[in-house]
């Protein structure tokens, strides 16, 4: 049984010290569930059945980059939870918006959202959020403060502009102690380990990932 569960999915919004542990909104969608679930099963239900995240090998960042290799999809993806395709209000709007201009012609981008959501004052706070100015990041299923950085870099590389770009670049852009190359990295390669994909799945979609 194959999900498309991302590697994103394993960072927690918050460290909540009263219980001294990090809460997750998408803990469901990690790999620390899915080997708990996978031992259930397999223990109690059916010894031959393997549950996994098909994109647990991935960050976000680089779905979002091969997403970009096929544009006649944009027009057709969506992922708010609110209003179908998007409300443009949300945590997952904001988010999707982001990754999807990092990588894509912006033009096509607008096309499909009809605003820049970069200059919406209601979405601020929830930028703030997002790239680690806030208490915590948004309990929503998005990517890690990082990998919203690193977004945000990409779209002012491309000349992009709005008010949460400036945000951006006048409180983050400007830390020495942030590695962009070595963030770059990290979101951007196939982890060989730390996903429950069988091995002989996992050898033939590697290259595809």
């Amino acid at each position: 049984m194959a999900l498309a569960h991302e590697k994103s999915a394993n960072t927690g919004n918050l460290f909540w010290e009263k219980l001294g542990k990090e809460v997750n909104h998408q803990w469901g969608k990690g790999y620390e569930a899915e080997k708990e679930l996978n031992e259930f099963i397999q223990a109690n239900l059916l010894s031959n059945f393997s549950y996994f995240g098909i994109l647990q090998p991935i960050y976000d960042f680089r779905i979002f980059k091969n997403i970009a290799k096929y544009p006649e999809v944009l027009p057709k993806i969506h992922s708010c939870n609110i209003q179908k395709p998007w409300c443009k209000k949300c945590p997952k709007c904001d988010y999707v918006w982001l990754g999807l201009m990092a990588v894509f012609e912006p033009g096509s981008v607008d096309a499909v959202f009809g605003s820049n959501l970069f200059d919406d004052d209601d979405l601020l706070p929830i930028f703030r959020e997002m790239i680690g100015l806030a208490e915590h990041t948004p309990f929503e299923c998005i990517g890690e403060i990082d990998e919203s950085r690193l977004a945000m870099k990409k779209c002012l590389e491309k000349g992009l502009s709005g008010k949460a770009l400036e945000m951006f670049k006048h409180e983050v852009l400007g830390d020495s102690s942030i590695a962009w190359q070595q963030l770059e990295q990290k979101y951007d390669r196939v982890y060989d380990t730390e996903h429950a994909i069988p091995d002989w799945i996992f050898s033939k979609i590697r290259g595809q990932l």
